[in-house]
């Protein structure tokens, strides 16, 4: 099992964008060209947790994040210190009718992410309050 962690204390895009860069790239030495854009939704990931939060709560708590590769998948885990959002009624939605989902909301100012995070990811969960995100990923193993 190989682990690596972060943590932003700043809603600054400069510091998400360094961390983004540091997890495609170990996204793609873990994967190769088997990526899949799992890269695409990990930085969506990402980027999602320093937008939404509050700037104080990011300072005082920070955004957690972990990406874990351990028996043939990748785990990414975000955690912000935000109040969250409803997720359930998009991912629903994604989940009965992916196609007219994604053409109602071409035009939307928001909710792309979670379209990302559920089209390229194998697995996408969230807590109870839509504040910590776990992507997972099948990757070759670490024995390959």
């Amino acid at each position: 099992m190989t682990t690596t962690t972060w943590q932003l204390f700043s809603s600054d895009t400069t510091d998400s964008r360094i961390v983004n860069k540091e997890i495609r790239d170990l996204i793609k030495h873990y994967m190769g060209e088997d990526a899949r854009l799992f890269d695409v939704a990990a930085g969506e990931a990402v980027l999602n947790s320093v937008t939404y939060p509050p700037d104080t709560a990011v300072a005082s708590v920070g955004v957690h994040i972990r990406l874990t590769r351990q028996e043939g998948k990748l785990t990414l885990r975000i955690r912000d210190p935000g109040p969250g959002f409803d997720y359930k009624p998009r991912l629903c939605a994604l989940k009965q009718s992916k196609e007219e989902t994604i053409v109602a909301g071409l035009h939307e100012e928001g909710g792309r992410g979670i379209l990302l995070m559920y089209e390229c990811s194998d697995r996408l969960f969230f807590n109870r309050d839509g504040n910590d995100v776990l992507l997972v990923k099948h990757c070759p193993s670490e024995n390959d």
